[in-house]
């Protein structure tokens, strides 16, 4: 989300939203918001203005986004009400489609209701807690929402947390604008900041925010990867494909263009589709390659009998979905914006249907190309699959797939050696307790764990291991004894039963006859 940072003090990576002293420098509204000199934002309705039906007159901040997290104060008087909404793609109808917050008078509700209490999430998924102060006080609330996950927190405490895979929220939109509610109501805001988060599919290339959502779904950054992209910096190697859902972002080399080609090669089923192509310039949130801004889109050819929803003037009109978007009669095939000008960009931003509806048609292996005069061009990012990276990389270097294969012989040779010294492979075995698989190699998006996902790249990953007693203890004495748990009676977490062990927590003989072991033990609760 790049946001233009003048009069605004950002510190871990937040943006101060109101420091500027100017109300309209990141935000857009119809309705009567003030800022005032101590920095508090005030929303005072205008005569008549009761409803919260009036979506104009919301403070919507000016960029869309989707990994992010927003902290603010607030207040309102008795019986307040407004909201956070996020994640919306039409300013204008913010009603349907779309996420809120909830902030209500609630301090003195007892029964957990989304609607009643500040921090459920709309709709329907009720908060943890009431932590909400009463009316008249100010109130802290952080909203993170980063690889599908959403978390609140109020006043210190978390009240909600929820993926948006939820059945309420699924078919909800992945990114959009933020807006705070006009309720028809006083309310008042001080110390409204934001940042940009990564999710661990993102980490192979820097933020590239323009549109206020980072690029998505590419390799992670192991070391394997990044010795790659040193040697052929333009290619991006995708997992599966972009994500159809969403704005995804590409960065090169600041270069002079007045022309900027998007060269599809191959998509995942039929004729590719591209619901919007947006250039961008350095910290600018401006849209280059808008039609209002005097860009034109041409293209290879358009899929004929769909007008009413397919076009090529789609390209660049702003707006998102399949409803406005463009098909190509054949692949490959290109589309191109013409910029007014000749000027310095450094990223293109791409999405299939934004509206979030359809992940059918989605372009897998593109180039962008640019050019000053629309005759000779460079190529400045090429976005390849994974998968046929590492086709290629086979072909290529067969004498490395035999070294590995010999390593993989050698290594079970070793197995079949273990209990005979002198002929035993040495083994380090690390075993971590009390945490899910929050880590990048099982998809977490928003651990950081790079070393784990270098030794995942080269090891077996397992994604469907069970175990009888899922807790910490039960599952030691299992893999101290290799016997089941139950079979022990260590099965139960904390019983005041003595139940007699019948295996012993010595390494079996042949294992001691070639290994020396012992237990390193950092920070044992037990």
């Amino acid at each position: 989300m790049t946001l233009k940072t003048s009069g605004a003090a950002s510190t871990e990576g937040f943006l101060d939203l109101l420091a500027g002293g100017d109300l309209k420098e990141h935000f857009e509204t119809t309705g009567n918001w003030s800022l005032g000199t101590d920095g508090v934002a005030q929303l005072q309705p205008r005569e008549g203005e009761s409803d919260w039906k009036r979506y104009g007159d919301y403070l919507w901040l000016k960029n869309e986004c989707k990994d992010f997290q927003c902290e603010f104060e607030y207040k309102h008087d008795t019986g307040g009400n407004g909201g956070l909404y996020f994640n919306v793609t039409d300013r204008q109808q913010a009603v349907g489609s779309v996420i809120e917050v909830q902030i209500r008078d609630s301090a003195d509700e007892k029964e957990l209701d989304a609607h009643a209490i500040t921090g459920g999430i709309l709709p329907k998924v009720a908060p943890r807690a009431n932590a909400t102060k009463p009316a008249g006080q100010w109130n802290k609330m952080s909203v993170t929402s980063v690889g599908g996950n959403v978390t609140v927190r109020l006043n210190g405490v978390l009240v909600n947390n929820v993926k948006l895979s939820h059945p309420r929220l699924e078919n909800k939109p992945k990114q959009g604008y933020i807006g705070f509610q006009d309720h028809g109501l006083p309310f008042w805001l001080r110390n409204v900041r934001i940042r940009s988060l990564e999710s661990s599919a993102e980490r192979s290339e820097p933020m590239a925010l323009a549109t206020g959502v980072p690029r998505t779904n590419v390799e992670r950054a192991g070391p394997a990867a990044i010795a790659a992209r040193s040697q052929n910096p333009l290619i991006v190697n995708v997992v599966g494909s972009i994500n159809p859902n969403a704005a995804n972002s590409f960065l090169f080399v600041p270069t002079e263009a007045k022309y900027v080609r998007v060269g599809v090669l191959e998509s995942s089923k039929g004729q590719p589709c591209i619901d919007e192509v947006e250039v961008f310039s350095g910290d600018s949130s401006t849209n280059l390659a808008l039609h209002s801004n005097g860009a034109k889109a041409t293209a290879s050819s358009l899929l004929k009998g769909f007008e009413e929803k397919h076009q090529i003037g789609f390209l660049n009109d702003g707006k998102y979905g399949n409803e406005r978007s463009w098909i190509p009669a054949q692949t490959p095939g290109w589309a191109q914006i013409e910029l007014p000008e000749t000027m310095t960009i450094d990223r293109v931003v791409l999405s299939r249907d934004r509206g979030g509806k359809l992940n059918r048609r989605v372009p897998v292996s593109f180039d962008i190309l640019v050019s000053t005069d629309g005759k000779a061009w460079s190529t400045v990012k090429k976005v390849r699959p994974a998968a046929a990276k590492k086709d290629a990389a086979r072909k290529a270097a067969p004498e490395k797939n035999g070294a590995k294969r010999k390593a993989r012989q050698a290594a079970a040779a070793a197995h079949s050696k273990i209990g005979k010294a002198g002929t035993v492979p040495n083994i380090l075995w690390i075993t971590v307790e009390d945490m899910s698989p929050t880590l990048g190699s099982y998809g977490d998006n928003f651990a950081r764990t790079p070393n784990i996902d270098a030794l995942a790249e080269e090891s077996v990953l397992y994604t469907n291991a069970f175990a009888t007693s899922p807790v910490c203890s039960p599952s030691r004495s299992t893999l101290i004894t290799g016997m089941y748990n139950a079979s022990m009676g260590t099965n139960h977490m904390r019983s005041s039963n003595h139940m007699p062990i019948i295996a012993s927590l010595r390494p079996p003989a042949r294992i001691q006859k070639s290994y020396q072991s012992s237990v390193s033990v950092e920070g044992c609760r037990s």
